[in-house]
């Protein structure tokens, strides 16, 4: 988050290298999970874990029982590439997934992209709706992290909803 790229890239290495050396077969999730944050966020979706990006329906399967950070990483990906509709489909099957365990954290994030994603299909409506609803789950905690993340997407949104009837404490 500080934009230093070669630090960034070291210690993905690093992580890599620890992961392998010691056979913590358990952490290459971890460790794909924050490759796929890192490249997305740069654009090199081609870099991304194969598996990450995956639409396969045995994919799915597989990280629905994880900890729900490779559906967060696929979402952020869709998102990215301008894959709408697949992001949508996908938010609402996590959702209900973070919703049963209890992953608050998850559903804060999918319910972020899941109103950006409505916000570039046109459907302002639903955009305020998501927005609010992960508004809701973080404003007195003062969780802004998440938000600050979708960076000048989350900025068109925020307009837009300064302009909304929604409840949104002025400083938020």
């Amino acid at each position: 988050m500080e934009g230093n790229y070669a630090e960034s890239l070291r210690q993905l290495q690093e992580l890599n290298i620890y992961v392998e050396q010691n056979g913590l077969a358990w952490l290459s999730v971890l460790r794909d999970c924050v490759a796929g944050w890192f490249y997305i966020r740069l654009g090199h979706f081609d870099r991304v874990p194969k598996w990450l990006s995956s639409q396969t329906v045995s994919a799915v399967r597989q990280t629905l029982a994880g900890t729900g950070r490779p559906q967060l990483i696929w979402a952020s990906c869709l998102l990215a590439q301008g894959r709408y509709a697949e992001m949508l489909a996908l938010s609402e099957r996590a959702d209900a997934f973070y919703a049963e365990i209890g992953l608050w954290g998850a559903r804060l994030h999918m319910h972020i992209m899941r109103a950006v994603c409505l916000f570039k299909t046109g459907d302002t409506s639903a955009a305020m709706d998501a927005l609010y609803a992960a508004y809701d789950m973080s404003w007195q905690n003062g969780i802004v992290t998440p938000f600050v993340e979708q960076g000048k997407n989350m900025r068109t949104l925020i307009e837009a909803a300064r302009h909304s009837a929604l409840p949104f404490q002025a400083d938020w």
